[in-house]
């Protein structure tokens, strides 16, 4: 229950993935990484997968998730628990699933607000033909689109600041320093554009000792 041929994913479809290749090819985001999770059989296990699978991205510093799926029916034990999860630690998603006539969600939660039916059939129903139903790249543009929103309306969603080239991603900054002379000095230290570099590094290898020897050159 819940595969059929025209949604498997082929050795082709996960070479070119659409949603690795859509977060890799954005600008707005920083695509932070993958999960994978298998199907859990058991249902103390589909959450116990569902919870790990959130505290992960948690610690990870995520600020949003697309969860795909390429299934139905028990599967969407698995996919409903996973964006509940999410959702309870501050982390909202935007859902993809085959869904049509035949796949429709078998729980629900409230969490589980948005989702992508990537279904291309007009009947709804599976077709047995291999790739048809399969996620496309127009199917994660719709979906990121979505979590764009979702993080804008939250303020972690980063913004162009000014003309220093600066950008905001949730606590992140990313700015670029220009300098114009280094000098060494007993501390760290940028003023204007005159950066001071300590150089007395001994104190860092008496404290290791794994390190025998350490040199610094200010080049």
């Amino acid at each position: 229950m819940g595969l059929g041929p025209s949604i498997k994913m082929t050795t082709l479809h996960h070479f070119r993935c659409p949603a690795t290749c859509t977060l890799l090819e954005d600008e707005d985001i920083e695509f932070t990484g993958i999960l994978v999770d298998g199907v859990s059989e058991r249902y103390e296990d589909k959450i116990y997968t569902a919870k790990r699978t959130a505290d992960i991205a948690k610690a990870l510093g995520a600020d949003g998730a697309l969860v795909v799926i390429d299934g139905w029916g028990n599967h969407h034990v698995d996919f409903v628990n996973v964006i509940e999860e999410l959702g309870k630690r501050g982390i909202p998603s935007v859902g993809l699933s085959y869904i049509g006539q035949q796949g429709r969600l078998v729980c629900d939660s409230p969490y589980v607000d948005q989702i992508i039916d990537f279904n291309k059939c007009s009947s709804g129903y599976e077709s047995c033909v291999v790739g048809q139903n399969n996620l496309t790249k127009l199917d994660t543009y719709k979906a990121l689109a979505l979590l764009k929103s979702k993080l804008r309306k939250q303020g972690v969603l980063f913004e162009e600041k000014g003309t220093g080239g600066e950008k905001i991603l949730g606590q992140l900054l990313r700015k670029y320093m220009h300098v114009r002379q280094v000098k060494e000095g007993t501390f760290d230290c940028l003023e204007q554009d005159i950066l001071t570099i300590n150089t007395n590094i001994s104190s860092y290898v008496a404290q290791e000792e794994r390190i025998q020897e350490a040199s610094l050159h200010v080049i």
